[in-house]
Order: structure tokens, then sequence, then C-alpha cells
């Protein structure tokens, strides 16, 4: 399977399994660009997640899930400086790297086990990354929700 996020200069950011949409993120910008609320949708326009987001600095980053219709209930829990994702009793988490030039932007953990890598590419004014798996978990499209929490903000120019 191939998962991959398409951002667009526009704000809003497309999640694909193969080439079928999954959701689409949308994000409205509050209070001078330090807060936000995302909804995601899913192919028929339904409101299937949203969350806020408040980022002062990189020490008060603060995410809530506001609600939720997913076949998984999933949780959110703050780890040090980053948020993992609870789905069931997994964890999952991204970890970021620090080099801005790197096309790998994250490797992703299921319960502190590397699974796979994100990586970053450019085309036509959008920024596309996509998602590599070591192989299937069930839980792929539960990082993909992962990360649109943790990539508010990024538009295609990025």
């Amino acid at each position: 399977m191939i998962y991959k996020a398409i951002f667009t200069q526009e704000g809003t950011s497309d999640y694909f399994e193969n080439d079928e949409l999954l959701f689409t993120a949308k994000t409205k910008v509050h209070f001078l660009n330090l807060s936000s609320i995302t909804y995601l949708y899913d192919n028929n326009d339904i409101s299937i997640f949203a969350f806020s987001e408040f980022a002062f600095t990189a020490l008060f980053w603060k995410l809530k899930i506001l609600n939720q219709k997913l076949e998984k209930k999933v949780l959110i829990k703050k780890k040090k400086l980053e948020y993992v994702l609870i789905v069931d009793t997994q964890v999952l988490s991204l970890k970021f790297t620090k080099n801005p030039f790197s096309y790998l932007i994250a490797n992703m953990y299921l319960d502190e086990k590397l699974i796979g890598e994100i990586r970053k590419e450019y085309k036509n004014s959008c920024t596309i990354f996509n998602f590599n798996f070591s192989h299937e978990f069930g839980m792929e499209y539960y990082f993909l929700i992962l990360f649109s929490m943790s990539s508010t903000g990024i538009t295609g120019d990025d």
C-alpha cells in the first residue's frame, strides 16, 4: 500500500491510500496565528475528526481532540515536547528529524518499535509526504491522523 499526504498552498491537505482519498484536513487559524482548529473530512465531506492547537513556543504546544467519528477511539498524550496517539493499547509516535534540508521528515514508531519513515518531495507547487511502512500494521490510517495533528501550518510551498 502507498500512503501519502499532499499539502497545497491553500492550506488544505489530502491524505491518500494508493490513489484513493481517505480524508482532507482543513485548518482555520485564530488569535494571531497562535491557535487553530483543524477538521478532517472523509471523501463524502463528512467531519470525522477535529482538533485544536495552541502554540506559543515549542515549549508551550497544546493539542486537544474536539470530536471524533473514527472506527477506533483515539487519545493523545504529551510526552516531553511531542504528542503520541494512543489507539486501543498501542502507542503511535513520530520522531521528526532536526535537519530542515533533509527529505527524511520523520520516523514512525509503534510501541517504540521503528516501523517506517516519512519523506517529502515537491511537485507542482505542492509538498507531498510519502509514508513508507516496513509492512502493514493496521494502524496506517491513524499514523496519517497523527501526522495531520503534528503538521498544522504546513503549506504547499514549505
